[in-house]
């Protein structure tokens, strides 16, 4: 038997609850607000440049060996079907030579179907 379901909190066959995710990935290099992805459920944060970086007023350091090692990096994630509304403010301090921060977003998809 196949059941034709959709991610707002539809039920499987054997009756468990869930929502379908993808995740973006996106580096950011000069200081700008960053788009969110519609259905965004949580992010990632992290410096892998040479440069302290602010978002939304939160600091980030870079590593001591820009080269070889992730620098500071910072989670927020979301309760099941709470999405986030706010804006991702980037900032870099002056000076470095290579700013970088990779944001991931987790995102709910909204129009994806799967058939059991």
């Amino acid at each position: 038997m196949q059941t034709d379901i959709n991610v707002k909190g539809n039920r499987t066959p054997d009756g468990q609850v869930f929502n379908y995710f993808n995740i973006s990935v996106v580096q950011v290099s000069v200081s700008a607000p960053v788009a969110i992805e519609d259905g965004c459920a949580g992010f990632m944060l992290t410096n892998i440049g040479d440069t302290i970086v602010r978002v939304n007023g939160m600091t980030l350091f870079p590593s001591a060996t820009p080269a070889t090692a992730l620098g500071d990096s910072i989670t927020i994630g979301l309760h099941k079907n709470d999405l986030y509304a706010g804006r991702l403010d980037v900032s870099f301090n002056p000076g470095g030579v290579t700013p970088l921060l990779q944001i991931v977003q987790i995102h709910y998809m909204q129009n994806y179907r799967k058939t059991f």
